[in-house]
């Protein structure tokens, strides 16, 4: 049985590049796959846990590296691997849930770098000896994490609301620090402004994108968006009337090109998810684009959404005074976070085109 391990463990040290990447996708994959609702328990307690273990396992590891005579080479060996790990798993399940959150377009300042520090966590294990490096890349995944949970927490969402969450977090890290320098004086001591200074870019950077609605406005996440020739609400379900799609999209459930005879006006449709109990606004920011491309606003409706339902809140507004050329519907927070869009091509038509009814 030994002699298996033994071997097992060899196998592993020789293809540990291939088996860090084959874990990395896989738990990507699996957070994709099972990461659904951000209000329920299980997810909750499996981010806050690895939080929890990824600072414990820096603690110990700080520890370790001040006392080098210390003799507990396995403990030495798998401390800096349980770091890896629960940091990794932290960070992938954050970027699932903040890309289901907004669009890349619209949020890339946030979402690039935490992509960039799931990739990097891959790497960085020895580099994690340095101490601003580690404790930025934890505060960075502490930081994210207390923003995703506070609107959770607190039923609503707004800059009060993510204020306390980044005061929380900061005040969360400073105690990680304050363990940190306890059990390793001297190397904090020697990495103390460098340490500061990297938290305090962190703390500042992330503030700002806020702000500037560069994080995804999470907790919330479009499930759907399309512009529509209608959309009529019958009882629990919407019925939803589009274009008929081509034999080559059959995939295409709104309109793409909206083609029009009279003065119809467009609709667009919307499912939003919330968690449970969360109460805020949601605004279709109706857009046409002008002669040199530029998008210009036409129209700032908003509607009350309230949380819980697992397909997302549904509601719909209609635009009135449509011309020929580009439209689009983008749907934003109250604060003009972007959630998604729709975007439609308005063309005259002499015969009314084949619709398609649908229910939403």
């Amino acid at each position: 049985m030994r002699t298996m391990f033994q071997s097992f463990m060899h196998a592993l040290r020789a293809h540990e590049h291939l088996v860090s990447w084959a874990a990395f996708f896989g738990g990507v994959l699996w957070d994709t796959l099972t990461l659904q609702r951000i209000d329920r328990t299980p997810e909750i307690i499996m981010l806050v846990l690895l939080a929890l273990l990824a600072a414990g396992g820096t603690v110990l590891w700080y520890f370790l590296e001040e006392r080098e005579a210390l003799r507990a080479p396995r403990l030495r060996a798998w401390v800096p691997l349980v770091v890896q790990f629960s940091l990794g798993g932290l960070l992938s399940a954050l970027w699932v849930l903040y890309a289901r959150s907004g669009t890349l377009l619209s949020a890339w300042p946030f979402l690039v770098p935490l992509g960039a520090l799931l990739v990097a966590n891959e790497f960085l294990r020895h580099s994690y000896r340095g101490m601003p490096l580690l404790l930025s890349v934890y505060f960075f995944a502490l930081f994210s994490l207390f923003a995703l949970l506070a609107p959770v927490v607190a039923g609503t969402m707004g800059s009060a609301v993510f204020l306390a969450g980044s005061a929380a977090a900061a005040l969360a890290m400073a105690g990680v620090v304050r363990a940190v320098a306890y059990v390793s004086p001297m190397r904090f001591s020697r990495a103390r402004r460098g340490t500061i200074a990297a938290l305090g870019a962190v703390f500042v950077a992330l503030n700002g994108m806020y702000f500037f609605n560069l994080i995804p406005p999470i907790p919330l996440s479009l499930k759907e968006v399309g512009i529509y020739h209608e959309v009529v609400r019958q009882g629990t379900q919407y019925l939803v009337r589009y274009e008929r799609p081509a034999w080559w999209e059959p995939w295409r459930r709104a309109d793409r090109v909206f083609h029009r005879t009279g003065e119809e006006p467009l609709y667009c449709f919307a499912s939003v998810f919330a968690p449970t109990r969360l109460t805020t606004a949601v605004v279709h920011r109706w857009q046409y684009q002008d002669a040199q491309g530029e998008w210009r606003d036409a129209d700032r409706i908003a509607y009350p959404l309230t949380g819980g339902r697992g397909a997302g809140y549904r509601g719909y507004t209609v635009k009135q005074n449509v011309w020929e050329g580009k439209w689009r519907c983008r749907v934003e927070t109250s604060r003009g976070a972007v959630l998604g869009e729709a975007t439609v091509t308005v063309r005259r038509a002499r015969t009314a085109p084949p619709l398609v009814a649908d229910y939403r």
